[in-house]
């Protein structure tokens, strides 16, 4: 297993990353792994749609002059694989 789990310090929250692995943009989990690498998302890797995902989803498509859905469309899919480098 390459995974590395995450505990901090007065929080109930664990994270538990997978090293050397790279979730595709189609999964949620991608697009939020990415959104948090590139400093856009401060919340859990879930793979939920909620509003912090939301939040990042619309500000990196402004960053990036996309439409701003909120939405993990494909053009925003693939503006985080271009930002993230995959």
């Amino acid at each position: 297993d390459d995974s590395v789990r995450l505990n901090a310090e007065g929080h109930e929250e664990e994270l538990v990353l997978s090293l050397g692995q790279l979730v595709p943009t189609t999964e949620l989990s991608g697009v939020q792994g990415r959104l948090l690498a590139l400093g856009y998302y401060q919340g859990l890797v879930d793979g939920k749609m909620g509003p912090a995902t939301r939040r990042a989803l619309r500000d990196f498509q402004r960053a990036s002059d996309l439409r701003l859905s909120g939405e993990p469309d494909a053009s925003t899919q693939s503006a985080l694989e271009e930002a993230y480098g995959g």
